[in-house]
């Protein structure tokens, strides 16, 4: 056999083979904290392969510190395994982790003062709005907050809107959801307390006295009509009517008046009191006695005066020769000659007139006879 040309060579090939490492992993349980944190543990692989580098973009910027980030949300930590070694294929050492940071729960408060109807209204405040989230209000009539106030139920302006009639309401508070923290709603209660009714009192009617004719004791009173009526009565506890109350007698009288009113918005219970009038006596009214004139002295008894006189229904009138009397309604007489002092007053039990002043003094004269 010849071999000279029994002979020649062949290629072989030894690949390249896949990089071992152990990926990184996702930190979990992450939450927003205001600072910068690590997002994930570390992967491995040995070093006289290569070394674990690590990047936020996947193009560029790898480097081996472990990726930080501080805002909540979704982030990617791209990841490759860098090395020089020939015997080994980088080209699928590579990957990238999924991380969530989460928001913050916030606990927010509102606050709120009531007011009284009519009055401006309030503002509510928040505390414990800690992302500085934008924030609205709601009112309601009910503690659940399913009811939102309307012009019919508490005279919103608007659904929702603030409540203008007197009562119990809720406000809620509503925080919308920032970069890193969470939304949430607060809810306060409040009242909006009844005004007080605002009305022009009564006034007594003043120099009143008697005339025999029912009177009216008092100027009226006033209260806007929307509100109420002004009603009166000669009793705290009597029936209270709007017609002025009147009296014919003199005496000291007591008119009772209140403002009553269906009109839930105001507190009626302190719109009332009390007005103190007086009808004085009349002063009595009569004709005076008058001197006897001529009189000249004839050794008789003879009347001083010409008597006086004063209707029947209010007294009589009553004469004396001295001043504390005592006094009668016979005409005074006298016989000697000088003068003589007559004095009179008027006498009655009638309680609407006042007799002190009824009463004066005649000076009546009987001459000498001349020899």
């Amino acid at each position: 056999y010849d071999y000279t040309n029994a002979k020649g060579n062949i290629e072989v090939s030894i690949g390249k083979i896949a990089v071992p490492f152990t990926p990184p992993t996702a930190k979990t349980g992450l939450a927003y904290t205001g600072e910068e944190q690590a997002l994930i543990n570390a992967g491995s692989v040995d070093s006289n392969i290569g070394e674990m580098q690590y990047s936020l973009k996947e193009t560029e910027g790898y480097s081996k510190t472990i990726p930080t980030a501080k805002d909540a949300g979704s982030h990617r930590v791209y990841y490759k395994v860098v090395g020089a070694n020939s015997n080994y294929d980088y080209s699928n050492a590579k990957g990238d982790v999924d991380i969530f940071i989460a928001k913050v729960s916030i606990t927010p408060t509102v606050a709120i003062s009531g007011w009284t109807y009519k009055a401006s209204p309030n503002a509510p405040t928040v505390t414990g709005n800690k992302g500085n989230g934008a924030v609205s209000y709601v009112y309601f009539t009910d503690e659940n907050c399913t009811t939102e106030t309307t012009a019919a139920n508490s005279g919103a302006d608007s659904t929702g809107g603030v409540p203008k009639n007197a009562g119990k309401y809720w406000v809620q508070a509503t925080i919308t959801e920032t970069v890193n923290y969470s939304g949430a709603n607060a809810k306060k209660d409040f009242e909006i307390s009844k005004a007080n009714v605002q009305f022009t009192a009564p006034t007594a009617k003043m120099n009143l006295s008697y005339t025999g004719n029912m009177q009216e004791l008092i100027n009226a009173g006033s209260v806007d009509f929307v509100i109420g009526r002004m009603e009166y009565s000669l009793s705290e506890t009597g029936i209270y009517s709007e017609t002025i109350p009147k009296k014919e007698n003199a005496g000291s009288y007591s008119v009772y008046y209140k403002v009553t009113g269906t009109n839930a918005n105001y507190d009626y219970s302190k719109a009332k009191g009390k007005v103190d009038v007086s009808i004085a006596k009349a002063k009595v009214s009569f004709t005076a006695p008058t001197a006897k004139t001529g009189l000249v002295y004839t050794g008789n008894m003879q009347e001083l005066i010409n008597a006086g006189s004063v209707d029947s229904a209010i007294g009589r009138m009553e004469y004396s020769l001295s001043e504390t009397g005592p006094y009668h309604q016979n005409i005074p007489k006298a016989s000697a000659a000088g003068s003589h002092s007559v004095y009179y007053k008027v006498v009655g039990t009638n309680a609407n007139y006042d007799y002190s002043k009824a009463k004066g003094k005649v000076d009546v004269s009987i001459t000498k006879v001349q020899g």
